[in-house]
């Protein structure tokens, strides 16, 4: 292992790069659609929320209420829960090894996992899954020694709030109360204060959970459990494994599965506090190992395993003369690849061009929500009623439009069901299922949609709304979002461009939806700005394709093109009264 002074600078080198860097992304990084949504869920107190607990909408509000609106002191919190694990980490495995060395290298451990930097960054419930974890575990093990009445009170307020942080919590509870009773057996059951204290404070932190579920019929299991997860068995989760190595890295991975072996006997080590921490960390390891294999496949779950990772390097550390040479490069590599990735993070949001799809799906949701609002600021008219698609463009316009007395309604849309936010918007009031008197202004991330829900969804708000009138467009990062505002009660129903598009080899082709009397014309746009003509134009009728079955055949045709090109592109549609900017296609 490295060497006291190299430790010592590697430490605070390695705590200092990354708080720089998560300081400059909090403050230079717009709020994600799911850190936007649970602000707006702050500004409505309420026992629980339907899709998670209240812990993080409370923190919100606390924060909200005490500290300017930006998105660095909203995520504030969030960050000094992540400052604190090296010395939650310390204070651990100093109590379980009586080692200063030891646990100098478990402040050193928490700094490698590259994941846990970006979770710290973000306002959401990740960072507090991983800190109360460890702080739980801090404390019973203490408990065990103790059975003092005020570490149970800890333990309980601990577990209290952390059953209130996210469901994936109650799992880790669970599996540590079966860890707890294999490693520690009759002597687990003789804690008194556990069961009198530590016991009644964590139920009580679950009573605010059921009195909501059960007033609302139970939502948050209903979408947690059951929607989100299609119970079925798919191959893709093999992936999983693989994404392991990948995030924690190699070395750091390695480290952590030769921390399962069985440690030698010291006198001065709390054996069965190890022992119970590597039970407890395999066991919530092989949960998301196992059921990944039949659970939600729509959402990334390769960072749920965090808790594990870091436990078992706070195992590792306990033995400081073990596999000092793997621990060496495993804190090179694991700490240069969590600076790297930060590093890495902030240049793909804001130092480089959207080159590919999946740079796109990486930083769709944190660009481009200022601009957008003032984009809104500018088109509203004078008292004009403003509604958004769905929950996250509802949420993002909420914090960053002007109007802090007016909130913002969203749409009955698909993003709000794949999230499980359709029924908190109703208990917000915020779920717009009225038809306006005057014309209010549509607000639509059109890149939001699928090919085969776009036609659908501008129909029924068409019918909702009294009408659809296009009115301008917003393009994002050269054409990574597309928005599309309208004017309800118009007395027509417009329906933007329509695509398909296809690229293979060099070659990219697809046809446009467009309205036959616009005559319309198709341009591309490069990342400069510059149009060019696509002149290879085919005038198809819409066909029999089910896609089309609610369109009027006489009122809509495709255009089909095809451009020679191995760059991305962004088609213009001009003709009618306005030239209208559709989506940028990737070649990558």
């Amino acid at each position: 292992m490295l060497t006291g002074t190299a430790k010592h600078r590697m430490f605070w080198g390695l705590l200092v790069s990354i708080m720089i860097l998560q300081v400059l992304l909090a403050v230079q990084t717009e709020l994600f659609g799911d850190e936007a949504f649970y602000w707006l869920e702050s500004r409505f107190p309420q026992w629980s929320y339907s899709e998670v607990p209240g812990f993080v909408p409370w923190l919100n509000a606390l924060s909200s209420a005490v500290l300017p609106q930006h998105p660095f002191f909203l995520r504030l919190p969030y960050l000094l829960a992540c400052w604190s694990l090296p010395w939650l980490a310390f204070n651990l495995v100093k109590q379980i090894s009586q080692s200063q060395r030891a646990a100098q290298q478990a402040a050193l451990m928490t700094l490698i996992l590259p994941l846990i930097g970006l979770m710290g960054m973000l306002a959401i419930a990740d960072i507090w899954l991983v800190f109360f974890t460890v702080l739980a575990v801090f404390f019973l093990i203490r408990l065990m020694h103790s059975s003092r009445g005020l570490d149970a009170f800890y333990l309980g307020l601990t577990l209290m709030l952390a059953v209130n942080v996210h469901i994936r919590f109650w799992f880790m509870l669970f599996m540590a109360l079966v860890a707890a009773a294999v490693i520690y057996k009759q002597s687990l059951f003789k804690q008194k204060t556990l069961w009198q204290i530590t016991l009644p404070m964590t139920l009580l932190g679950f009573l605010s959970i059921f009195i909501f579920n059960v007033q609302h019929n139970f939502p948050l299991i209903s979408f947690q459990l059951g929607e989100r997860n299609p119970w079925q068995f798919q191959l893709s989760h093999m992936w999983f494994f693989l994404g392991q190595v990948i995030i924690t890295t190699p070395l750091v991975f390695w480290l952590c599965v030769v921390s399962f072996k069985r440690p030698p006997v010291k006198a001065n080590h709390d054996l069965q506090a190890l022992h119970f921490m590597q039970l407890l960390a395999i066991m919530y390891w092989l949960l998301y190992a196992v059921l990944g294999f039949f659970s939600d496949n729509l959402r990334t779950n390769v960072h749920w395993p965090l808790p594990t990772y870091l436990l078992l390097l706070l195992v590792a550390a306990s033995f400081s003369e073990r596999h000092l040479v793997l621990k060496k490069w495993a804190v090179i590599t694991g700490g240069l690849a969590q600076v790297l990735f930060l590093l890495g993070f902030y240049i793909l949001l804001h130092a480089l061009p959207i080159m590919s799809t999946n740079h796109k799906q990486l930083i769709n949701n944190a660009i481009g929500w200022q601009e957008l609002a003032a984009k809104t600021n500018e088109l509203q008219q004078p008292g004009q009623t403003i509604i958004a698609d769905h929950f996250m463009t509802a949420a993002a316009l909420n914090y960053y439009y002007d109007d802090s007395q007016y909130l913002i309604p969203a749409l009955p849309h698909p993003m709000n069901q794949k999230h499980g936010r359709q029924k908190q918007l109703a208990l917000m009031n915020l779920r717009y299922t009225d038809s306006p008197n005057q014309s209010a202004l549509l607000v639509v991330e059109h890149t939001a949609l699928k090919l085969t829900q776009q036609i659908s969804f501008y129909q029924n708000s068409c019918q909702q709304l009294n009408g659809l009138r296009l009115i301008d467009d917003l393009s994002v990062r050269h054409g990574s979002k597309i928005y599309y505002f309208f004017h309800s009660n118009a007395g027509e129903c417009d329906i933007p461009p329509i695509i398909y598009h296809d690229y293979q080899h060099g070659l990219h082709s697809g046809w446009v939806m467009v309205k036959k009397e616009d005559q319309a014309q198709l341009d591309n746009i490069d990342v400069t700005d510059t149009l060019t003509p696509i002149s290879s134009l085919q005038t198809l009728s819409l066909g029999q394709n089910e896609l089309f079955k609610a369109v009027n055949a006489a009122d809509y045709q495709r255009l089909s093109y095809q451009l020679e090109s191995r760059e991305s592109i962004q088609l213009i549609v001009s003709g009618g009264e306005q030239n209208i900017v559709t989506q940028r296609f990737y070649s990558e």
